[in-house]
């Protein structure tokens, strides 16, 4: 989505859009981008040409592009997770997240959502960058509710009518996997070739 690294000589493009990138919105861009993991800050030029190679691929005129929305999508989870009591998101992650989400949802960002195209650009980036640090956790919450689900059926009752907590996800896991280790076992046992002795011509 970004160049690997800024150009050789300082760029002076700083328009996306109708929109002109300012120095210091991209000053505490680069700050909020080093606390999720970024060694390199981003160059002004880099987030430019990243939205004007965006902004000529085919596609709906006021749509963002697929590497764009991917990420969004991706992010959509994340309100969710950091206010479930069940899952109780803590430490270096939750901070993470929240630093995210604070971010996806202030209007003042790097480029103003409206800018038609490329408006969430900034948002996929902060979502990228956070990713290697969220993801795992994400992966965990959206299983954490889908075995929640299950549980529901089970009950017969609305997930959050009954307590349901990470580490009885952790247990439901668990359980689960060992019961489709199982179920392996007996589907290769039943088709295993029957000893060539259980055949006899009298």
């Amino acid at each position: 989505m970004l160049a690997s690294r800024p150009p050789a000589s300082p760029g002076r493009r700083r328009q996306v859009g109708p929109c002109c990138i300012n120095p210091r919105g991209l000053d505490r861009f680069n700050e909020l981008l080093a606390s999720l993991g970024q060694a390199v800050p981003l160059a002004c030029d880099q987030i430019v040409t990243a939205a004007r190679l965006l902004e000529d691929e085919p596609g709906a005129p006021l749509a963002p592009p697929p590497c764009i929305g991917l990420r969004l999508a991706g992010a959509e989870p994340l309100a969710r997770l950091a206010v479930d009591e069940g899952w109780e998101a803590g430490g270096a992650p939750l901070k993470d997240v929240q630093a995210v989400l604070h971010y996806l949802l202030s209007p003042d960002d790097l480029i103003p959502d409206w800018v038609p195209r490329v408006g969430r650009l900034d948002d996929a980036i902060v979502i990228d960058r956070a990713w290697p640090r969220i993801g795992e956790e994400v992966a965990g919450y959206l299983d954490f509710c889908r075995l929640r689900l299950l549980e529901a059926g089970l009950r017969g009752e609305r997930p959050g009518r009954f307590r349901f907590t990470r580490d009885e996800w952790r247990v439901s896991r668990q359980a689960e996997a060992e019961l489709r280790a199982h179920q392996r076992a007996v589907r290769a046992g039943s088709y295993l070739p029957a000893g060539a002795n259980r055949f006899r011509v009298h």
